[in-house]
């Protein structure tokens, strides 16, 4: 018999179990647009990152579709990020980082 815990769903299934790696966010930045780099406290585990960001309209009431990544890493306690065109059409970026 296994020792640990198990979560399952209403069929029985298991959604979650102690042998499982699940992931968890660990903090996030606001970049507002701007390239840079932010000093993160040492990640345990694998660490990953998610980019989320909320385009802004072009004057014509057209919502931008050409922003582009220069750059994202995480190198060990080190998140950086740019980005290819001089003015990005996005107002608010969100790095969301964390391991598993």
């Amino acid at each position: 018999m296994s020792i640990g815990l198990q979560i399952n769903d209403a069929q029985g299934a298991v959604v979650l179990d102690t042998s499982m790696r699940t992931g968890r966010i660990l903090g996030s930045i606001a970049t507002s647009g701007d390239t840079g780099s932010v000093i993160v406290p040492t990640v345990v585990g694998t660490p990953f990152l998610i980019v989320t960001s909320w385009p802004r309209p072009y004057s014509s009431g057209q919502f931008g579709t050409a922003f582009v990544w220069g750059d994202l890493s995480f190198d060990g306690t080190t998140i950086k990020w740019n980005f290819t065109f001089g003015s990005p059409i996005y107002d608010s970026i969100t790095i969301y980082y964390g391991s598993y």
